[in-house]
């Protein structure tokens, strides 16, 4: 295997879908997005744009693996193909559409990263892991600014209980107090950093880099709010041999879940629900309920069940429209076929 390959992420298990060797084809990963332009590095390295065959089929972000071809005289790469994803992080594509938008794919890791100068994040922590624990990447909390927390005991059992079973890590990336992330920073692993703007992304990346590479910027005085400095996700890689992604500050987080997403991040209320009497138990007055039995005995914390409710809710509501979208795309499908099942016959 090319080492440089290995040094970006490679598994084993992508070499089934390595070209054959006449083929003129070599694989890359994205490691920045510049909107209909991709900067890929690996067997081949530089500037590559879709191929048309693509255009409208699929898109690749930040962390796929692609195979990418050069033509004769043409100073840019193109992408021909975008190999199966391991994981994914997408959420439900901003304003009023219906559809999913993948953010970064191939991730080990998702560091959900809250400010302890205000509730930065803390309050979306249930929302990311939901959507980190869809796309099968495992989540870290990460605590920033330590240094300007009144009480950071409070604030991190807060978080632990928000975050279930999941990590939580206190560090402070000005202070370059960062030694706790270490475990989680194997060579060849990748690291995707999410949060709202202002909680210290970029610069908890540049004091894992030891150098200011990625631009920052300080928060608004009055409320703590951030203002977006990274406008764009890049992937870089560490001196350990790890590998981050930087995202930009996530003002929308909609739920956009296709498989049990939801369930894994509520462990603890799957687990009690399936100790109801009913099978489709819903968990709102029904004789016998184990959830309402926990939250009698304060086994389970309300907070905690209401928000289950209301990304419960969110997410019946997304699959519906989403159900709703396929009916009419598949209607206006067979209505095409028949119109022009019609013009032939007309012949």
């Amino acid at each position: 295997m090319n080492p440089t390959l290995e040094s970006l992420g490679w598994r084993p298990a992508l070499d089934s879908h390595l070209p054959p060797a006449d083929a003129d084809l070599h694989p890359a990963r994205v490691v920045r997005d510049d909107r209909d332009r991709f900067a890929v590095a690996g067997a081949r390295t530089g500037t590559a744009r879709l191929a048309g065959a693509l255009r409208g089929l699929v898109r690749p972000v930040v962390g796929d693996w692609v195979l990418v071809g050069a033509r004769p005289g043409d100073t840019l790469l193109t992408i021909q193909a975008v190999l199966p994803r391991r994981t994914w992080l997408g959420r439900k594509a901003v304003g009023g559409a219906h559809h999913g938008q993948l953010l970064a794919a191939n991730l080990d890791r998702v560091w959900i990263v809250c400010g302890l100068d205000r509730d930065q994040g803390l309050r979306s922590i249930q929302r990311y892991l939901a959507l980190v624990r869809d796309g099968g990447a495992e989540p870290l909390i990460v605590l920033n600014k330590l240094d300007l927390c009144d009480d950071l005991q409070a604030a991190r059992l807060r978080a632990e209980g928000e975050a279930g079973a999941v990590p939580v890590v206190c560090v402070s990336a000005l202070d370059d107090l960062i030694a706790p992330l270490e475990p989680w920073l194997e060579p060849g692993a990748t690291v995707c950093l999410v949060g709202p703007s202002g909680v210290g992304k970029s610069t908890l990346c540049n004091a894992l880099l030891g150098r200011a590479e990625l631009a920052t910027g300080a928060v608004r005085g009055g409320d703590r709010r951030g203002r977006h400095t990274t406008v764009r996700r890049e992937l870089v890689r560490l001196g350990g041999g790890a590998l981050l992604i930087d995202t930009p500050g996530l003002r929308e987080l909609g739920l956009w879940l296709e498989g049990d997403g939801l369930a894994r991040a509520f462990e603890d209320i799957s687990a009690l629900a399936t100790r109801c009497r009913f099978r489709d138990c819903t968990h709102d007055g029904e004789p016998g309920c184990a959830v309402h039995e926990a939250l009698a005995s304060g086994e389970l914390p309300s907070e905690r069940f209401l928000s289950w409710l209301e990304l419960e809710a969110e997410a019946r509501s997304q699959r519906r429209r989403a159900k709703k979208r396929n009916s009419k795309g598949r209607f206006k499908e067979i209505s095409k076929h028949v119109r022009r099942h019609k013009r032939l016959r007309r012949r």
